[in-house]
């Protein structure tokens, strides 16, 4: 009798042990969960650039900002950095997207756009195929490519995170002329880069996007 009394409060035991245990497990699988999907979590191209995301949603409603996958983290592979211009990049200071003290600007007009004035008026073109982004460090007068996307792409906008952190606004074109959005992440104290891919392609046409907000920031002088 004694013995199965004693055999009865062992199996109460173990299974209040028992219990504990995939409470304390469940909980940690939950958090385990959270924190990956913090750290996946993609950036939202609705709130990093509005614009740019209502363009494409008016064209093609299909578009979502949740259809972007993260992809691996790479050390950036880019030139060393060279000396800023000052004279070659004066006429394109008012198209540079500046961190909050100034301090650092990207700029990914002056490779691929020439400004023209005619008749009185002055516009900022496309002057060529190819694509790129720079970081300019006015503390040390340095320029560095972070990203060059050839003649099958196109840096459309830029902003800052914060003073370590910018993103760039991308597209690429697919075979069949499609546009398929990307978003660069630079984080400047790594060098690395992440690139977030739209799992799809889009039926847009954004040949004229980034000329006309840049046409939109041209400074006019008052005539006298």
């Amino acid at each position: 009798m004694r013995a199965l009394k004693f055999l009865a409060i062992l199996s109460g035991l173990f299974f209040i042990v028992s219990c504990n245990n995939s409470s304390q497990d469940a909980d940690a699988t939950e958090n385990n969960d959270t924190t990956e999907a913090e750290v996946s979590q993609p950036v939202d191209i609705s709130t990093s650039f509005p614009d740019l995301f209502q363009q494409l949603r008016t064209q093609d409603t299909s578009f979502r900002s949740s259809g972007f996958q993260q992809g691996e983290i790479f050390l950036s592979d880019t030139p060393p950095a060279s000396k800023i211009d000052g004279e070659a990049l004066s006429p394109y200071k008012q198209f540079l997207v500046y961190n909050t003290d100034s301090s650092m600007a990207i700029d990914y007009v002056s490779y691929s756009h020439v400004i023209s004035t005619r008749k009185g008026q002055t516009k900022i073109e496309q002057g060529g195929p190819d694509s790129e982004a720079a970081l300019l460090n006015f503390r040390d007068s340095s320029r560095k490519r972070i990203l060059f996307m050839g003649s099958a792409g196109t840096i459309l906008d830029a902003k800052w995170v914060d003073n370590q952190t910018l993103l760039l606004a991308a597209s690429e074109e697919t075979e069949d002329g499609k546009m398929k959005p990307t978003i660069w992440e630079y984080r400047i104290n790594t060098d690395e880069k992440i690139i977030y891919a739209y799992d799809g392609a889009l039926k847009v046409d954004i040949s004229n996007y980034t000329e006309s907000r840049l046409n939109q920031k041209i400074k006019t002088t008052p005539s006298f």
